[in-house]
């Protein structure tokens, strides 16, 4: 009996090393705390109605900057409407500002 030997088969290539990962994007710096004297703290007021009629506004939502009024000022509210309420809404890294151009306060008839 004759016996032939095969050459020894090559061996496997070895497998390409897997890519490395891309690095994550580094998150934005955080904002600098701003002076004491600069903070804002979002207030959040809440208006027990009972015997009177609110005005609601919040035609300002979304938007960079606006304007708002008492409606008629300088001439008092119309009938049977007694208080406005305006909700300002900013995103948390805003800070909500207002201007007054002209500011008449009067004492509550209800107290």
């Amino acid at each position: 009996m004759e016996t032939q030997l095969a050459p020894a088969p090559a061996p496997a290539p070895a497998p390409a090393p897997a890519p490395a990962p891309a690095p994550a994007p580094a998150p934005a710096p955080a904002p600098a705390p701003a002076p004491a004297f600069q903070r804002k703290q979002a207030l959040t007021a809440t208006v027990a109605l009972h015997c009177c009629s609110c005005i609601r506004y919040t035609s300002t939502y979304g938007k960079e900057r606006g304007t708002f009024s008492s409606p008629d000022y300088p001439r008092p509210y119309p009938p049977r409407i007694d208080c406005l309420l305006y909700t300002f809404v900013a995103a948390p890294h805003e800070i909500v500002e207002l201007v007054f151009t002209d500011f008449d306060i009067f004492k509550d008839h209800l107290e």
